[in-house]
């Protein structure tokens, strides 16, 4: 028996996730936040953005600084 089963999803569910985090001024993710209807997917969505490869942020005077942002990510059953 799947862990998706003992939650009650089956084939083809969706399960959003939205994942909140700031890059900072190297391009890492920090303050990385999910909220979500199942704590093993927020577990995951934080194991996602915590894997981003460095993005570098600059603003028009090109001086790296940090931003905040939401990102809904969506696990499909299968």
């Amino acid at each position: 028996d799947s862990i998706y089963a003992s939650l009650g999803l089956k084939n083809g569910d969706k399960v959003k996730v939205m994942a909140m985090f700031t890059i900072n001024e190297e391009g890492k993710a920090t303050n990385i936040k999910a909220k979500g209807p199942y704590p093993i997917f927020e577990q995951e969505a934080i194991k996602i953005i915590e894997n981003l490869p460095q993005i570098p942020l600059k603003n028009e005077n090109g001086i790296s600084k940090s931003m905040n942002f939401a990102l809904p990510i969506t696990f499909v059953i299968e």
